[in-house]
């Protein structure tokens, strides 16, 4: 009897403590896997931001609870004894799998991290295998608790009947009960220390626990049961289970049944489904995932039901958010404006989106299955045969661009990117692919590409800003006019080629019109990036949105420097140019007015004796005549409009001849350098003239070196092509012979520089005509040449001379030296002049030569009387210019009254106007007014010893 009472209290004391560390380490199994899951969603959300290993730790420290559960071991609870029930060792060692299948699979998914995500196989297949793992756990635990109730119901059973027969026979077994009492107070203890460490155990788990009898009425509830259900442990029990845990479908909303009568009835384990609510008592809705599972003694009867529940409403919130985005993603793949498609590992069709069908025009029964290569334009499928076995490969592509056919035979441009999926085992499993339809971006490329290569190619300088001014693009001719290259320029704003020639309130002018969105057309002085200042007149327009806003502004610009340049010189040429048409004019009048004083004052220094003391008077007006006549030649040289003598002559020639009068014409303080060009420069030129200019140009370099200084004269052949010619007024291409006349004197001033070869101008005050340079202007320019200026203060002054250069002999114009009249004059002279003054004067000399004169002073005149004479008339001499009727016209009509008739025209004009005008033949017989004496005897005796002959007369 005392062995029984011993052995019972033993055996309940042991299975109580011996279940509860069990229990715990199922729990623990659970609450470590239930860590390691958790963790390792928010290491690989981004959530969590620390190692992975961590999670794996939680996993792996699972895996130690079943093992020890299978073979004991220690913790810091203490000893756990290993499972001997077959039954249950066979379950913890499914855990125990399923554990390590978890810690397989989260390597995986940790490794494809990059590729898997919320949907993704392998992220299905991570969380399927813990809820299976969850399961089994509560399996394990639930038949664990099942245990140990019933070993506990069994030890206070046999507990009651041994203190009753204790009781019976107390009184023959005093000493034996004494003996007993105490072990059994240490039973008891030990068994309430078990029953203890059962509620512990029991108030201790995570899940909800309600166990129940063989009738299904409550028998106990843990605290996490309380919570969910609203009823605690005191009210319900002794309850139906069906009072107190209400459940229903959570999509149906319709009365799931109970699971613990199917549990009594047939003594199975029985879950939940994925979509059951619990109904708490104030109406609140849990999501819950439970399993109820029989409590059966050791003769396997089933004496009550443990029902294991959890509150999984926020996991069952993410599945549905889950199943939702999934959903939507389906939408979203169904709808999507991309195309898509993915294609086996050779390149064969799998799935195709509505948006691809749409775009290419196929049914899908048509495309699934194909070759995508065979859908490709003939110059393209070679290129996806060679490269997607590298797709493969690499894994990924990013905008590679190819064509597409079109159902309608006509194709597409694309652009393709796309990664390759992987199975769970890191083999090929299928591409995924989109691709968008390019065909007008590109046919916009090609026009946009033109306009860029209008904008490069234009002549004008082009430059796009954002709305704050900022530079965004520049044009080729942008960096060649501002040195400014397009990389130095991005970024900066205009105003860095501001002069300070403009004000702030140009500017600010300036913004306010493009700001508000007008266009601004204007000038600028602006700065390159040598500092150098330029010209440029600019259009800048505002750039607006579709919205209205202003979003750049472009600048058209145009260097007009050269042009203004080119400007100044025409505006130059063409004063200088009315000035010597002026002078022309003036010239003309002075030599009528002076060919009668010189005339008359030749006549009476020939008609008074050598001791007349009036010779006096008339030289002195004869020698201001004669300077009166040099200023006309001075002037009819600025004009361009004296008969010149053109020979082809070396311009080396001139200054080798030239260079000894030079030395002694410039003072002994500067220093005279000629240096020539080894070729022989052959030009068309009147010697005398070019004589002339260079004298010209010599003496006013020397009066701008007071202090001496150096006098250099160079001669170059070069070659002015049409760039050059473009950029100078009035020069034409070609080759030409360089003459250059350098100082180191004081330099000309700006102001001095724009009036310099005007004629009357003059620096040097009342010592200077201001016809020297004037002159040497007329000279050149009535050559074909040019003349150019350079100048700087207090640095010198160079003068470069282009002449054209000549490689033919031209026909020379000779003229010869006046001659005394040697022969006895008897010939009839007709004289025609409108000018009274000069008619007297050239009728008294031809008079006192013995001719016979006839006078008029018009043609109609000169007609009449060459009618009314008897005898012969041998020599016309008229003016050119006369009114109604000109000299050459006279002469016409006269000769056909009288063919033998000579002809000698005479002029004020020059010979620009007598011959290159049409008034006269070039190598008529022509003598200038104000003609000598002498000059025009000689003149009229020459053309009477020429012989006759039709045509001009020579």
């Amino acid at each position: 009897m005392a062995l029984a009472m011993g052995y019972s209290l033993y055996i309940g004391s042991g299975t109580a403590v011996r279940y509860a560390s069990l229990v715990d380490a199922a729990m623990e199994i659970k609450l470590e896997a239930a860590i390691g899951h958790l963790w390792f969603e928010e290491v690989i959300s981004g959530d969590r931001h620390e190692d992975v290993s961590g999670a794996l730790a939680h996993i792996d420290k699972s895996a130690w609870y079943a093992r020890v559960m299978l073979e004991g071991g220690e913790n810091s609870e203490g000893t756990i004894v290993p499972l001997q029930d077959p039954a249950l060792r066979g379950e913890i060692e499914e855990v125990l799998v399923k554990i390590l299948e978890f810690r397989s699979i989260a390597d995986d998914r940790w490794e494809a991290s990059e590729q898997s995500g919320i949907g993704s196989e392998i992220d299905q297949r991570f969380d399927a295998l813990f809820n299976d793992l969850l399961i089994q756990a509560d399996i394990v635990e639930t038949e664990l608790q099942s245990f140990m109730a019933q070993e506990i119901f069994r030890f206070r059973t046999i507990q009651s009947l041994l203190i009753a027969i204790c009781l019976a026979l107390a009184s023959l077994t005093g000493l034996i009960f004494r003996n007993y009492n105490r072990e059994l107070k240490q039973g008891i203890s030990a068994l309430q220390k078990s029953e203890e460490n059962m509620s512990t155990t029991l108030l201790s788990i995570g899940d909800a626990v309600i166990t129940t009898d063989t009738e299904g009425c409550i028998v106990r509830m843990n605290p996490v049961a309380e919570q969910l259900t609203g009823w605690n442990h005191s009210e319900a029990r002794g309850l139906p289970l069906e009072n107190i845990f209400h459940i229903i479908n959570s999509k149906t909303r319709m009365k799931v049944d109970n699971p613990v009568a199917k549990v009594l009835t047939e003594g199975i384990i029985v879950g939940l489904a994925n979509h059951t609510a619990l109904i708490a008592r104030d109406g609140t809705e849990f999501q819950i995932a439970d399993s109820g599972a029989p409590i059966r003694d050791t003769q396997g009867r089933i004496t009550g039901v443990v029902l294991v529940f959890r509150d999984v409403t926020e996991s069952y919130a993410k599945d549905q958010l889950l199943h939702q985005s999934e959903d939507k993603f389906r939408a979203l793949y169904d709808n999507a404006p991309l195309s898509y498609q993915s294609l086996d590992e050779d390149g064969c069709f799998l799935d195709i989106n509505p948006a691809w069908l749409n775009a290419l025009g196929y049914k899908k029964e048509e495309v699934i299955g194909q070759n995508f290569a065979d859908f490709l334009h003939p110059d393209w499928k070679p290129h996806f045969e060679k490269n997607f076995p590298e797709f493969k490969r690499r894994g990924y592509v990013n905008d590679v661009q190819f064509k597409i056919r079109h159902k309608d035979k006509h194709y597409l441009d694309i652009s393709f990117e796309g990664c390759i999926g992987y199975l769970p085992d890191g083999s090929f499993r299928q591409t995924y692919c989109v691709f968008k339809d390019i065909t007008s971006l590109k046919e916009n490329e090609v026009e946009r590409d033109r306009l860029v290569k209008a904008i490069e190619q234009a002549n004008e300088s082009i430059v796009i800003t954002d709305a704050e001014g900022i530079i965004l693009y520049t044009n080729p001719v942008f960096e060649q006019i501002t040195g400014y290259s397009a990389d130095e320029a991005l970024g900066l704003s205009p105003r860095v080629l501001q002069s300070g020639e403009h004000n702030e309130e140009f500017y600010k002018n300036l913004w306010t019109v493009i700001s508000g969105g007008d266009t601004w057309r204007g000038r600028f002085i602006n700065q390159k990036k040598d500092g150098s200042h330029f010209t440029e007149d600019a259009t800048i327009s505002p750039v607006f949105d579709n919205a209205g806003i202003i979003v750049n502004y472009v600048a058209v610009k145009r260097d007009v420097t050269e042009q203004l340049a080119l400007e100044e010189q025409y505006h130059q040429a063409q004063k200088v140019e009315s000035i010597g048409r002026l002078a022309g004019g003036v010239a003309h009048d002075l030599n009528n007015l002076l060919t009668p004083i010189l005339g008359y004052c030749e006549i009476l220094m020939a008609d008074f004796d050598a001791d007349d003391a009036r010779r006096e008077s008339v030289d002195i007006i004869l020698r201001s005549g004669i300077r009166a006549r040099d200023l006309v030649r001075q002037l009819l040289a600025f004009s361009r409009k004296q008969t010149l003598e053109y020979k082809q002559v070396s311009l080396n020639q001139i200054l080798e001849n030239f260079q000894d009068l030079l030395q002694r014409t410039i003072r002994e303080d500067i220093i005279i350098q000629v240096t020539l060009s080894p070729e022989t420069g052959n030009i068309m030129a009147d010697i005398g003239q070019i004589e002339q200019v260079i004298m010209n140009l010599t003496v006013n370099a020397a009066d701008s070196m007071p202090q001496g200084g150096h006098l250099n004269i160079e001669t170059m052949p070069v070659e002015l092509d049409e760039e050059y010619a473009s950029k100078h007024h009035g020069v034409k291409a070609g080759p030409y012979y360089m003459l250059a006349i350098s100082d180191t004197g004081h330099g000309i001033d700006d102001e001095i520089m724009e009036r310099i070869f005007e004629p009357f101008f003059s620096t040097k005050g009342e010592q200077g005509t201001g016809l020297g340079l004037a002159t040497v202007y007329g000279i050149i320019k009535q050559h074909g040449g040019n003349i150019w200026v350079y100048s700087e203060k207090d640095k010198g002054t160079t003068f470069k001379i282009y002449l054209p250069a000549s490689h033919e002999q031209p026909a020379e114009v000779k003229v010869k030296k006046a001659e005394t009249a040697s022969r006895v004059c008897s010939e009839t002279i007709l004289l025609a002049e409108d000018d009274e003054e000069v008619r007297e004067l050239a009728r008294a000399i031809l008079c006192r030569t013995g001719y016979t004169v006839l006078e008029a002073s018009s043609g109609a005149d000169a007609l009449s009387r060459q009618t009314d004479h008897d005898g012969p008339v041998h020599l016309l001499l008229t003016d050119v210019v006369m009114p109604e009727m000109n000299g050459k016209q006279l002469f016409e009509l006269a000769r056909g009254k009288n063919p033998d008739l000579k002809v000698l025209f005479m002029s004020g004009y020059t010979d620009d106007v007598v011959v290159h005008r049409g008034v006269l033949d070039e190598g008529t017989n022509f003598i200038q007014k104000p003609f000598t004496l002498d000059a025009l005897a000689a003149k009229v005796q020459n053309v009477l010893d020429q012989k006759t002959r039709l045509g001009p007369q020579h």
